[in-house]
């Protein structure tokens, strides 16, 4: 292939991958922007919604990938628990698709109409339609364990007061879910509805951990295990 038909190939590919990830960024800020101006986190914004407890700790699981007990949705579970720990909401089979219809579609127009070969097209289509999506799922879990590490101190700080003033940890659990915003608030928010419908703490908060792939999470969840027991 000439070197300005490769050239033209890298600047295609520099300019999908770009309105992809300008895409990505445009969706986090408005994400971030809708968060300052509503309820202090997604599952309380639900409650407010009047939807039932139950009803909305099913919605919050499902929107991760995951099953209405919490467990992963499908097989592959190294991507099943790459899309939960991203935070990104939605189902995921539709967020795999759309990555799948972009690379198809510029791999066609670079075949069809720009003349490259069928295997640039193809190699065209597995980056945008498979790698890529890997990379933003990638980028977003590390961005959220980023901000959920900076968050834990606030909520261990919470928990501890909760404590002190003589609430079991159930308890202290749930004003963390109330008054923190998400990421930790959703999250704790889980913990706490699952610990409501039947899971002990240690199951609860080991979920926790598998959501958000954040290993500092092992020494909270054996600290409220000896908690609750005491």
């Amino acid at each position: 292939m000439p070197t300005g038909q490769t050239l033209l190939y890298f600047i295609y590919v520099l300019a999908a991958a770009s309105t992809i990830l300008a895409g990505e960024a445009l969706y986090f800020s408005f994400a971030k922007r809708r968060s300052r101006v509503s309820t202090i986190n997604r599952r309380m914004k639900r409650l407010v919604d009047e939807v039932p407890a139950e009803l909305t700790l099913q919605g919050l699981l499902r929107e991760r990938g995951l099953t209405d007990s919490g467990d992963f949705v499908f097989g592959l579970i190294g991507l099943n628990r790459l899309y939960t720990q991203s935070g990104i909401t939605g189902n995921p089979l539709s967020f795999a698709a759309t990555f799948l219809l972009a690379g198809l579609a510029l791999a066609s127009v670079l075949s069809i109409f720009l003349g490259f070969s069928t295997l640039v097209s193809l190699i065209v289509f597995l980056v945008v339609g498979f790698v890529l999506p890997l990379l933003v799922l990638r980028r977003a879990r590390n961005r959220r364990i980023q901000k959920f590490a900076k968050q834990l101190p606030d909520a261990l700080d919470m928990i501890v007061r909760s404590l002190r003033a003589g609430h079991p940890a159930s308890v202290a659990i749930g004003l963390v879910a109330r008054e923190m915003p998400d990421p930790l608030g959703t999250e704790f928010g889980i913990v706490s509805d699952e610990i409501t419908f039947g899971l002990s703490i240690e199951q609860a908060v080991r979920k926790l951990s598998q959501r958000v792939g954040f290993e500092g999470l092992h020494l909270l969840s054996v600290s409220l295990s000896i908690q609750s027991k005491t």
